[in-house]
């Protein structure tokens, strides 16, 4: 499945790139995991458990939460619901790839 990114790692490359001759390589990779891909994959979370069990209603409930406490400083984060469609047993390969097209369009569009 392809997800929406919000380019967070491109920036932190960026920012590794720039000061990498300065003995920051440690704390850039740290800004990165935590950052970048804490926030993707965060979002992403209740998807990967399902709204149906208690850790994805958790998730999606901690997600919720950060989308309030940013929403003063202006930073918009996607909330919608996203309910994606699961894989169904012996799937052949031309519906998976259908399936998987409709859960990111899916997810696209709620980011």
């Amino acid at each position: 499945m392809v997800l929406q990114t919000y380019g967070l790692d491109r920036q932190a490359q960026k920012l590794v790139g720039k000061y990498l001759g300065e003995g920051v390589l440690n704390e850039s990779h740290k800004m990165r995991v935590t950052v970048a891909y804490g926030l993707e994959r965060f979002w992403g979370e209740y998807l990967r458990h399902g709204l149906d069990t208690p850790e994805g209603r958790y998730w999606k409930a901690v997600w919720d939460c950060l989308v309030d406490i940013l929403e003063p400083a202006n930073i918009h984060l996607p909330l919608g619901n996203v309910v994606l469609a699961a894989a169904p047993r012996n799937e052949s390969k031309d519906a998976k790839e259908r399936r998987e097209r409709r859960n990111a369009e899916l997810v696209n569009a709620a980011a």
